[in-house]
């Protein structure tokens, strides 16, 4: 498992999941076909209000929404 902890009240909330997994993928961590689970909450940039998560392949582009 990898915490990649960034700013995200910078980011559109739709691009989000993808901004993650392009970043650990520039980072060499991820490669097409690896399974991911994102962990989030509906308040970005509040900490300890996780309640959502997603799990899908990389380069699935339909999944990573």
């Amino acid at each position: 498992m990898y915490s990649i902890p960034f700013d995200a009240t910078h980011i559109d909330r739709r691009e989000l999941n993808q901004t993650a997994v392009h970043e650990l993928q520039k980072r060499g961590i991820l490669q097409e076909g690896d399974l991911v689970l994102i962990t989030k909450g509906d308040l970005i940039g509040v900490h300890g209000r996780t309640n959502a998560m997603k799990i899908f392949t990389v380069g699935d582009s339909q999944s990573a929404s």
